[in-house]
């Protein structure tokens, strides 16, 4: 099994021995056949040891293993972006203006 980088393409780094990959960044990459085997102590690895775990599928990424604390931590990343962009948004229609609705229908035809 090739290891994989956080493109997702295979690179020449030998597989650990135990069949887990591991990214360039060194976040592990493991077979989701192994998630079915050992859910309770690849899930262990994530809760209490704070690791992120890449799943993969025939050798390529699937999903992501991330503890509650990180995953919080993202969507506070995205709630701020998102106010963000509302406050820009906000201040492109006080510089700008709005179009009406009638006039964007017009400029795509529809």
């Amino acid at each position: 099994m090739a290891v994989m980088d956080k493109t997702g393409k295979k690179s020449k780094s030998p597989p650990k021995a135990n069949g887990a990959q591991s990214w360039s960044d060194g976040i592990p990459a493991v077979p989701a056949t192994d998630l079915r085997k050992d859910a309770p102590g690849i899930l262990g690895r994530v809760e209490f040891g704070g690791e992120e775990i890449i799943l993969t599928r025939h050798g390529k990424p699937a999903a992501a293993l991330v503890s509650m604390e990180v995953l919080k931590a993202l969507y506070a990343i995205e709630d701020a972006q998102d106010v963000a962009a509302a406050a820009a948004a906000r201040r492109d229609i006080k510089k700008h203006g709005t179009i009406p609705w009638a006039e964007v229908k017009r400029r795509n035809g529809i």
